[in-house]
């Protein structure tokens, strides 16, 4: 089951299994979702009744203004720009230009952006699509009624999420010193974007990863992360004493290739 309005580039829908084999050991009430992106860790959790609270982290105000308005009062406003909106390619590319006036205009002009973009990219310069699914056209990948039927679904579960606009380093810095038991899932941009010549993927592509990994080293909570494979990634984990597991998984266009998944015990 998919949850999310958001076609996110590097999601993680592939990883359902072990995410919910990882939820169910060590259960805690509280799941921290670092560099949430398209929140499908904690989208699952919560409503698949794993979690009773989820936080997301997320550095772009853009997508966060989407967790926002859906976990809020304005999803009835978001979902109206939704479904009266004409999917084509002059509507998109005016909307496009245009500086949003408000929160949900923005959330709502970041999901037209997210379907009409190849791969769901939100990067600049990410081109629009063109043959779209079955090449059938840009109009392919907008499902109004979906859309909104997931909006209004997880809009009933409001009171279980919270949204933090900020550095995910920073919270998870911060996290070391609680107390409390949460589980952390950690999806970061992969280490590869950072090359040069690499088209993005994200806003924020940039991370210091050495220093996420000092801080998974420290912390005392349970953690599952991920990452494309990677020898750096694989250095920094052996570094910290972090198990490491390779997984195979399917790209959108079907292609199948290996991500790690790194834990402080393997699954």
């Amino acid at each position: 089951m998919y949850y999310s309005p958001l076609r996110y580039p590097g999601g993680k829908s592939w990883l359902a299994l072990e995410l919910r084999t990882w939820l169910s050991i060590n259960p805690s009430s509280e799941l921290v979702e670092l560099f949430a992106g398209g929140a499908f860790a904690s989208l699952l959790a919560v409503v698949e009744g794993y979690v009773s609270k989820a936080t997301l982290v997320e550095l772009d105000p853009a997508v966060c203004a989407v967790w926002r308005s859906i976990f809020s009062p304005t999803a009835d406003d978001l979902c109206a720009l939704i479904e009266k909106f004409t999917f084509d390619e002059k509507s998109v590319r005016e909307l496009l230009s245009v500086e949003p006036e408000s929160e949900v205009m923005l959330a709502f002009r970041t999901i037209v952006m997210n379907r009409a973009r190849r791969g769901g990219i939100l990067a600049p310069g990410a081109g629009l699509l063109k043959l779209g699914e079955r090449k059938k056209g840009m109009a392919s990948r907008w499902y109004p009624e979906t859309l909104c039927k997931r909006i209004f679904m997880l809009n009933s579960y409001a009171k279980k999420f919270s949204v933090i606009e900020g550095d995910a380093l920073e919270k998870l810095s911060t996290l070391n010193r609680r107390k409390s038991h949460v589980k952390l899932f950690i999806d970061p941009p992969y280490i590869k974007l950072q090359e040069r010549g690499i088209k993005p993927l994200y806003r924020f592509n940039s991370i210091n990863h050495r220093k996420l990994f000092e801080l998974v080293g420290k912390t005392h909570h349970d953690f599952l992360m991920t990452y494309d494979l990677n020898e750096i990634a694989m250095s920094f984990a052996k570094q910290q004493n972090l198990c490491v597991e390779k997984i195979q998984m399917r790209t959108a266009h079907a292609i199948k290739k290996e991500e790690l998944l790194i834990t402080r015990n393997c699954l």
